[in-house]
């Protein structure tokens, strides 16, 4: 009975603790992350999503993988994902596989680059039509 007491304390302290530091951080209240912890960028314009979606819409992607394709662009980690979605780690690397396939990507990187320069071109003054032509050149 102790034992089992002692185990949930220390999983339910593990989480409190976890929960506070992503919490101050992103709620600015901390400037640095845990160490270990991936900084995300900043999120992006909503012309940049919306050339994504248009672009994992002519694909034939699934709504899951189109909220994968924009969660990826935005720099977040497998775990990042995981958390936000509650689903695992495995599911968002499975789900991360068949949107690279699809996309003919080779790597997460690639479209963290992509989206990255489209969102360096929004900021310039693009427009949404010229954003989904970059972002399709960029995954032929």
């Amino acid at each position: 009975m102790r034992r089992q007491k002692a185990a949930v304390s220390r999983s339910r302290r593990r989480e409190v603790r976890e929960n506070s530091i992503s919490t101050l951080y992103a709620e600015g209240v901390s400037n640095t992350p845990r160490e270990g912890m991936r900084v995300s960028r900043a999120p992006q314009n909503s012309l940049v999503q919306e050339a994504l979606g248009r672009i994992a819409r002519d694909a034939g992607l699934t709504p899951a993988l189109e909220a994968r394709l924009i969660e990826i662009a935005a720099g977040l980690t497998y775990r990042e994902i995981a958390r936000r979605n509650r689903i695992s780690v495995n599911t968002v690397k499975t789900e991360v596989r068949a949107l690279l396939h699809a996309l003919r990507a080779h790597c997460r990187h690639e479209i963290e680059d992509a989206a990255a320069t489209a969102q360096a071109r929004a900021d310039d003054g693009a427009t949404p039509d010229e954003l989904y032509h970059f972002l399709l050149l960029r995954f032929e």
